[in-house]
């Protein structure tokens, strides 16, 4: 069949994920992060901890912090509990 004559057309690519991935921050990497400073992609990027072009981001983690972080970017539910449970906010994360 013509099918058969063309394999590329029929199976190459077809499972690629087509989604963007996440940029991942660890919470331990924020752990001497200054408590004035608000924790956003630009200042992430300015601490050399992402790299410029990044775009999507996510905070993971679940270690205890020591002092309160103010968050705008996303972040886990383990990483939530631990930034609320030392004090701290999240103001536009998912």
């Amino acid at each position: 069949s013509f099918l058969k004559r063309l394999p590329f057309l029929r199976g190459k690519g077809k499972f690629k994920a087509w989604g963007k991935k996440f940029t991942v921050v660890m919470l331990s990497k924020l752990a001497d992060w200054p408590t004035k400073t608000a924790v956003t992609g630009e200042s992430l990027v300015k601490a050399g901890l992402i790299g410029d072009g990044e775009e999507i981001l996510k905070i993971l983690g679940k270690e205890k912090l020591k002092q309160a972080l103010s968050v705008k970017v996303p972040v886990s539910d383990g990483a939530r509990k631990s930034i609320e449970a030392a004090g701290g906010k999240i103001e536009n994360g998912e």
